[in-house]
């Protein structure tokens, strides 16, 4: 397990426009919510791993403080690396967890799983 005690994950939602009558989604300007650390990071050496085309990938499990207000096709930004790593929310699991795509870096590489988690206490 991997303190990470300046970690911040930036939840960017998109703004709803609604402009003379019509609405239209704004990724240009995204609200941005912060959860500031201290997160959590477990290596793959305890959690699952799932298999994609010819490769097994490690799933990657972050325990940040987020809220339940976090919501399906939200899009995440962790800035304990740079450049931050991005992602999005594809759903929800069991006790109101995300469960977070991660984006690859480039086309070459693939992707991993984050699950982020409230952190209790």
């Amino acid at each position: 397990m991997i303190l990470l005690p300046n970690a911040t994950a930036v939840i960017l939602r998109p703004r709803v426009v609604n402009d003379m009558g019509s609405e239209f989604v704004d990724w240009e300007h995204p609200e941005r919510i912060e959860f500031p650390g201290p997160c959590h990071v477990q290596d793959g050496a305890t959690t699952e791993t799932f298999e994609r085309a010819d490769s097994v990938e490690t799933a990657y499990t972050l325990w940040a403080p987020l809220t339940p207000a976090v919501k399906p096709n939200d899009r995440v930004e962790f800035t304990y690396t740079a450049p931050p790593v991005t992602g999005t929310v594809t759903g929800l699991q069991v006790h109101g967890r995300p469960r977070v795509m991660i984006d690859p870096v480039d086309p070459d590489d693939s992707f991993q799983r984050v699950e982020l988690t409230r952190l209790e206490g």
